[in-house]
């Protein structure tokens, strides 16, 4: 793993850098199609170390859609995130067929003529509906150009690691066991 390529959370580029690792309580890793946790164990460890951060805790999740008996179909995406390849790729994970695109920067709110564009180009390019982040879901409208737009809520699960997240919540918190106020 190349240290160019660990995302911090929040992500972006005026995060803190990987080798601030060493000063967080837990990290969380990502887990995209494929490997299970006991396979990236020995990887994970690798790049902590890398980052000055050998042993520390750390858990593994996997984003996935929050309502996976939504109906699908074909959509457009839009998005002002600073990664909406990736929205893309979990769009199509999810089972939507994205059929266009468009990207705003990030944090970018659309004005009347973005709105105008973008409903032309989801009607152009055939899709039900435009799709559009959590994030970004308070800048659009519930329709452009006569097409409604839909947004794609995800759920964080976690894959590995559970216990150790839970341990340190539950200390942070002074609660005995947080999983009961989260579900």
């Amino acid at each position: 793993v190349d240290l160019a390529t660990v995302r911090r959370i929040p992500a972006g580029p005026l995060r803190y850098p990987a080798d601030a690792t060493s000063r967080a309580h837990i990290v969380g890793v990502r887990l995209r199609d494929g490997p299970v946790a006991g396979e990236v164990a020995g990887e994970v460890a690798r790049v902590l170390s890398m980052v000055g951060a050998g042993g520390m805790p750390w858990f593994a999740f996997s984003l996935e859609p929050a309502d996976p008996t939504a109906a699908r179909g074909r959509v457009h995406v839009a998005a002002g995130i600073a990664r909406p390849d990736r929205f893309e790729s979990l769009a199509r994970a999810a089972g939507y067929t994205p059929v266009g695109r468009t990207f705003y920067p990030d944090h970018h709110r659309p004005d009347a003529a973005d709105l105008a564009d973008l409903g032309r180009a989801a009607g152009d390019a055939g899709a039900e509906s435009i799709l559009v982040t959590a994030k970004d879901a308070p800048r659009f409208p519930s329709s452009i150009g006569g097409i409604t737009v839909r947004v794609l809520h995800v759920r964080l699960r976690i894959v590995a690691g559970a216990d150790r997240l839970w341990h340190l919540v539950d200390g942070m918190t002074g609660e005995p066991d947080m999983r009961e106020v989260t579900s």
